[in-house]
Order: C-alpha cells, then structure tokens, then sequence
C-alpha cells in the first residue's frame, strides 16, 4: 500500500480549476484516472475554463470526464492507481480523508483548500502532506513556502 497526499490552496471555484490543470494534465499522460469527491458542485466553473482557455481536444475531453459536481460514496470506488481530489470545507476534507487513510489501495489524495478558510490552518495542513500543487504542478512544500520546515510548529512566513 502506497499513499500519496499532497494538498493545494484556492481562493476561487475557477483559481482551483486553472491551478490544477498543469498537474490534471501530466495525471492523463500517465494515464492515470481523476476522481473527485467534492462537497459542492464547480462543474460550471470548469465548463466556462474550458470556454476560455486552449486546450488540446483530447486534454479538453479528458477535462470534461472528470466528474466535477460528485459526492461519491468511498467505499464503492476502486481506487488504485488514481488520483483523488477532495475539496470542501475543512470539516468534509478531514471526514473525506478519514475514509480514505482506511482503504488499502494505492492512490495520491490532492485535499484543496480554500485558502480563506484555512489561512489559520496552513502550518498543520501541510504538515499532513508531501507535496502541494499549484499551477506549476506538484511541488516540494519548502519550494513554495520558503521558511516551513518539515513537520514542525515554525512559523510561515513567506510565500512564493
């Protein structure tokens, strides 16, 4: 069993679609399969991305296929070898990741946070996770926030 957490920070339905695509993109070459588990429906939000961005057609049909607007029950999903992106307030992320942490499967887990909610959070979120994507794709938390150091109470103070 091999998990993978990894989290993101939003301020916008939107922000969150554009910011993901670098890293839902490298995700569909590696042919791996996106699921959602959202607690609101931001379908909308990615049809009017798609609208205004260009994307290669089969990228964009992929785009399309992930299921933007689900709520899906965890213990009827295969996931191994997916990625799961799970977007809520804070209180459905935990409850999300509880369900998940118990399954067996290996899978990369994306939490997104809307970065107002959890802007007095941050340091314990991220110490919950490997990476955090953002719209240059995956990367190293130390990359993006340049004074956190790994699994500890220091402050962050900088962000790129």
């Amino acid at each position: 069993m091999n998990k993978q957490k990894y989290c993101s920070f939003y301020v916008s339905d939107i922000h969150l679609v554009i910011m993901l695509l670098p890293y839902i993109n490298e995700k569909i070459k590696e042919n791996r399969e996106i699921i959602t588990i959202f607690e609101t429906d931001i379908s909308e939000s990615v049809k009017k991305v798609r609208e205004n961005i260009n994307l290669e057609e089969f990228r964009a049909k992929k785009l399309m296929e992930i299921g933007w607007n689900n709520k899906r029950n965890i213990d009827e999903l295969n996931l191994e070898n997916t990625v799961v992106l799970v977007m809520g307030k804070n209180k459905f992320i935990e409850d999300v990741n509880i369900k998940l942490d118990s399954r067996e499967e290996s899978f990369t887990i994306v939490n997104c946070f809307e970065f107002m909610q959890s802007s007095e959070m941050i340091d314990g979120i991220l110490n919950m996770h490997e990476k955090i994507i953002n719209s240059r794709g995956e990367n190293e938390i130390e990359e993006i926030f340049t004074e956190y150091t790994n699994k500890s109470n220091k402050k962050i103070t900088i962000m790129k």
